[in-house]
C-alpha cells in the first residue's frame, strides 16, 4: 500500500518513567470525562477528578491539538465567568472493521460515533495466512480507494472480528472451527502489509466492545453479551472493561458442557456443549431429523426434502404457529437458559445483551430461557439482571470490530490492548 494510507496516529512509544505515565493516566481520565459526559467545563472535570484546573486544561490542550476534543461555547451563567464547555469530536478519526466468518467477509469504515461511511462484502475462501492476508488487503484497498488524502489521513487503524479463540495480545488465533489459521501471526502480517495498527478479537468480544462504546452497555458497567448464531459465543463486561482471561479465552461460552454424557457431538469433538444444544445451526439439525423421521409439521410444505431446510424456513414457520418449529426453538432457549444461569450466578451482572445472527428467532427462544433462569438462578440474582434483545445486521459486527481502534487509541494505557 502506498504511504497516503498511512494514518497520522499510531501506537504510542514504551513509557520510560512514573511521571510520563501517571501524566498519560491522567490524560486519558480526562479524555474519558468529556467522551462519556460532555458537553462538561474544565472546572467541572477537575472537581470530579481531583485534578487541579491547570492541570485539567494543560491535558485539554493537548487532546485539542490532536483534533479529538473541541470547544461548543458557553454555560449558562451562575455568576461570575461562564465556563466553557468541551466535547468529544466523534468526526476526528476514521475506523476500518472487518467480520471474517467461514465463507463472506464484511468490512465497514466508521466515524467514531459508529456511523458508517463506506461498506465492502463479498465472498472470503478460508485458506492459509498469505491466502487470507491477500483477502482483507483487497477489501481494504477497495474501501480505501475512494476517499481523498486527507480522509485516508484521518484512519486510525483496523479492527478483525473473529469466530474462534483469539489471543488479542499476540494477534493471533488460537484455535478455530471455522478457520485454518491457528497460531499464525495474522496481526502482525496484516501490519506488514497495510502500514496500520490492526487490532484482532473474538466477534463476540468485538460485538461487546461495540455495545460498551455505542450500544446497550455504554452506562453499564458489568454486563455480558450472549451471542447467537452458527455458533454461541459471550462478551464479558467487568467494571467497565472487557475481560479477555489470561490468553484471551474468556467467553467461550458455547462449550460450556450441559449435557456431557448423552449429548450431540460438537465442534469442538466433545459431547453435550451448550453450542450443540442451542446454537441455529444445533436447531436446524434437530428439525432435519425430525421431518426425516415423519413428525408433522407444515415445513413438510416448504421444502423438497429435509436437506433443503434453513433457518428461514424455520422463522417463517414459527412465526404461523408450527408447533414443531415452535418447540424446538423453545427447548433450545431452555438450553441456553442454563448456560445464561451460570453466566448469571459466576458474575451477578446488570445485564444480559442477546443478539447475533440468531436474534431472528430470539422471541422463540426467550420464554425457555426465562423459565429456566428462574429456575436455576440462586438467591433471586435474576431479580438483579435486565435481558436485553438486539436485532444484529452483518454491518453491525464488522462496526464493533472497528470499535477495537478507537478503544485502543483513546484508552488509558494500563488497559491499552487488553
Amino acid at each position: 500500500m502506498t504511504d497516503d494510507l498511512v494514518p497520522r496516529l499510531r501506537h504510542a512509544p514504551p513509557r520510560t518513567g512514573d511521571s510520563r505515565l501517571i501524566k498519560d493516566l491522567n490524560s486519558h481520565l480526562v479524555l474519558d470525562k468529556i467522551q462519556r459526559e460532555g458537553p462538561i467545563s474544565r472546572t467541572q472535570i477537575a472537581a470530579e477528578t481531583g485534578l487541579s484546573l491547570s492541570a485539567v486544561s494543560k491535558l485539554v490542550a493537548g487532546w485539542q491539538r490532536a483534533g479529538i476534543v473541541h470547544e461548543i461555547g458557553k454555560e449558562e451563567s451562575r455568576g461570575g465567568r461562564r465556563p466553557v464547555l468541551l466535547e468529544f469530536d466523534y468526526h476526528s478519526g476514521l475506523a476500518v472493521g472487518i467480520k471474517l466468518s467461514v465463507n463472506r467477509m464484511v468490512s465497514v469504515i466508521v466515524d467514531l460515533e459508529g456511523h458508517v461511511q463506506a461498506t465492502d462484502k463479498r465472498a472470503f475462501r478460508p485458506g492459509n495466512l498469505e491466502e487470507t492476508v491477500e483477502q482483507i488487503v483487497e477489501a481494504l484497498e477497495a474501501l480505501l480507494e475512494p476517499l481523498n488524502a486527507a480522509d485516508r489521513g484521518r484512519v486510525l487503524g483496523v479492527g478483525i472480528g473473529l469466530a474462534g479463540w483469539v489471543d488479542p495480545n499476540r494477534g493471533t488465533l488460537v484455535r478455530s472451527e471455522f478457520l485454518p489459521l491457528s497460531g499464525a501471526p495474522l496481526r502482525d502480517r496484516l501490519i506488514e502489509r497495510v502500514g496500520m495498527p490492526v487490532h484482532l478479537d473474538n466477534d463476540a468480544n468485538t460485538f461487546t466492545v461495540a455495545q460498551r462504546w455505542l450500544g446497550e452497555g455504554q452506562s453499564v458497567e458489568n454486563f455480558i453479551c450472549v451471542t447467537i448464531g452458527n455458533g454461541i459465543g459471550a462478551g464479558i463486561i467487568i467494571d467497565g472493561k472487557l475481560y479477555h482471561g489470561a490468553s484471551g479465552g474468556a467467553g467461550e461460552f458455547g462449550h460450556i458442557p450441559i449435557r456431557p454424557h448423552d449429548g450431540p457431538i460438537c465442534g469442538c469433538g466433545r459431547r453435550g456443549c451448550l453450542e450443540a444444544l442451542a446454537s441455529e445451526s444445533s436447531i436446524l439439525r434437530d428439525a432435519r431429523a425430525a421431518l426425516a423421521a415423519g413428525t408433522p409439521s407444515s415445513l413438510r410444505e416448504a421444502v423438497a426434502s429435509p436437506a433443503d431446510l434453513t433457518i428461514e424456513h424455520l422463522i417463517e414457520a414459527a412465526d404461523a404457529g408450527d408447533e414443531l418449529a415452535r418447540g424446538l426453538y423453545q427447548e433450545a432457549g431452555r438450553m441456553l437458559g442454563q448456560g445464561v444461569a451460570i453466566l448469571v450466578n459466576l458474575f451477578n451482572p446488570e445485564e444480559i445483551i442477546l443478539g447475533g445472527e440468531g436474534s431472528r428467532g430470539l422471541k422463540y427462544y426467550l420464554e425457555g430461557i426465562e423459565r429456566t433462569l428462574a429456575d436455576q438462578v440462586v438467591y433471586g440474582l435474576q431479580d438483579e439482571v435486565r435481558l436485553v434483545c438486539v436485532s444484529l445486521g452483518e454491518e453491525t459486527w464488522a462496526v464493533g470490530a472497528a470499535t477495537l481502534v478507537p478503544k485502543d487509541v483513546y484508552s488509558s494505557p494500563l488497559h491499552r490492548g487488553r
